[in-house]
């Protein structure tokens, strides 16, 4: 066989410039080169250990990673202090009046999931005490309460305050971290921390999924006496809300509470990659399948006109049994959730983990959502980016006797830059920029079929023409997908996608 001259085209993305400049979709000014280094610039972040906190600084250390050139002091003093809670004999402080004690709820595990991060990505494995604080947090969730006690792995209760229950928010907030930290520091273990995370998973699944609107409840009362699964509500509530009295289900889904489940799913399916786990691992597949099953109701559920989802997300707001209650608001467009599940479709795409389905085009779900959010979401106050229409909290019980139902949820505050946005719609903006998002026009670019002619003997090339998707010849590009097609003058060919 002739030897063959192969070509090589760098499919670069263009970093815009980092200087002020209109967006003509948004009618905003832009004072960073990419949405997700701005918003990173944008926000504040105090060191103490709270999972939305570490969330944020998670998202601004990805950003730090993804463009070192452009960091800025304040995004590295964000990190580097978030990463200071844990001091040189490994203990944690909380933040605020001392060492950390004995946690007993999920979500006081979450932040060690940074640790880890900043352990592997920025201190390059030197300090040893990061390693020690992650093992003091495994050694907690070895004594954390399980529910659903037949099985050799059911789900932790979300609080040792909130017990046997079962919330979608625990899921996110404990298992990426445990399957992260158990099989690196606890090596000879590892195949059971992948056990059990399926295991806890598909149980979770099980308990909250309801088949008749193909969403997933918030949480699950495995006793079934809470008020808020037995539908005993204490604020104004349309009759079929409380049809369901008897599957321990709270009553509705919460956006963000399946927004935390699926990024659950990405993130173990990362972890198990990472430590060798095979995709045709029955752990896996379960995970993975999860993860297809919730993204295809996500854009079944996915609002036609702007692209984002809705708060409450099996509530119609035009539904006059909805309609007509008295409430604090009606159900509006919510930016944690839509970040969070257009960071899924966009990443699911990349990994390869989703791909088109039907009439489900994945791709164009998470362009069309991402594109949304900045038109809808997105305004400045002074040069700091500023995203609305956060959702400020949602629970199931409490204190505040949280009933679950929709007037409850429309009850909550609303606010802008919460970290539940904006650490999401930060790893939302890493993969669009990925892709050749466009900050000036809010688009990202057609994707284009480059056809190369090499001559073998000569080794360059003869002609090069360039394609739209519609066969309509256009000029080269460098930003999005290129698939590039070699012709060589024996007559072999060899396509290359060189940039997703």
């Amino acid at each position: 066989m002739n030897q063959r001259n192969l070509l090589t085209i760098a499919a670069t993305v263009f970093a815009l410039t980092a200087v002020a400049q209109p967006n003509t979709m948004t009618g905003i000014k832009t004072y960073h080169g990419h949405y997700s280094e701005w918003m990173a610039n944008s926000v504040s972040t105090t060191a103490y250990w709270h999972y939305d906190v570490s969330l944020q600084a998670e998202a601004q250390m990805d950003t730090w990673l993804a463009y070192p050139d452009d960091a800025t002091s304040k995004v590295k003093n964000a990190v580097n202090s978030y990463a200071g809670l844990v001091n040189s004999s490994g203990k944690i402080s909380n933040g605020f009046w001392g060492t950390l004690g004995k946690v007993t709820e999920l979500d006081n595990i979450r932040p060690g999931h940074f640790i880890m991060e900043y352990y592997n990505k920025v201190d390059g494995k030197e300090s040893s005490k990061y390693t020690k604080a992650c093992s003091s947090l495994l050694d907690n969730m070895g004594d954390m309460n399980r529910t659903l006690e037949d099985y050799e792995y059911g789900p932790w209760e979300h609080k040792a305050s909130y017990p046997q229950q079962v919330w979608l928010d625990g899921i996110f907030m404990g298992l990426p971290f445990y399957t992260l930290a158990g099989p690196e520091i606890n090596v000879d273990d590892a195949d059971m921390y992948f056990d059990d995370a399926a295991s806890q998973m598909h149980l979770t699944d099980s308990v909250t999924y309801d088949s008749e609107t193909r969403l997933w409840k918030h949480a699950w009362d495995e006793t079934k006496s809470m008020d808020w699964a037995t539908k005993n509500f204490n604020k104004p509530y349309a009759a079929k809300e409380a049809s369901d009295k008897t599957s321990g289900r709270s009553a509705h889904t919460w956006g963000r509470a399946l927004g935390w489940y699926a990024m659950a799913c990405m993130e173990v399916l990362d972890n198990m990659e990472q430590f060798g786990v095979e995709t045709s691992d029955s752990r896996y597949q379960t995970v993975l399948n999860l993860f297809q099953r919730i993204m295809a109701s996500v854009v079944d559920y996915q609002d036609s006109t702007s692209g984002l989802w809705y708060d409450v997300m099996d509530v119609d707001k035009n539904d006059p049994d909805y309609a007509s209650l008295s409430v604090k608001r009606q159900n509006y467009l919510e930016a944690t959730c839509s970040s969070m599940f257009t960071f899924s479709l966009l990443k699911g795409v990349r990994k390869g983990w989703l791909t088109n389905d039907g009439d489900r085009n994945y791709l164009s779900a998470g362009k069309k959502a991402y594109t949304g959010i900045v038109k809808t979401l997105l305004t400045t106050s002074g040069n700091n980016l500023q995203l609305t229409n956060c959702c400020e909290v949602g629970g199931l019980g409490g204190s505040k006797n949280r009933d679950g139902s929709y007037a409850y949820y429309m009850s909550e505050n609303v606010k802008n830059n919460d970290p539940k946005g904006t650490g999401p719609f930060i790893w939302a903006s890493l993969e669009a920029e990925q892709i050749g998002y466009d900050m000036a026009s809010n688009t990202f670019p057609e994707p284009v079929t480059a056809i190369q002619r090499v001559d073998n003997a000569s080794k360059t090339a003869v002609s090069s023409e360039y394609f739209t998707v519609g066969g309509q010849r256009t000029s080269a590009h460098t930003r999005g997908l290129i698939i590039k097609r070699t012709h060589y003058s024996d007559g072999s060919t060899r396509v290359e996608k060189l940039k997703y």
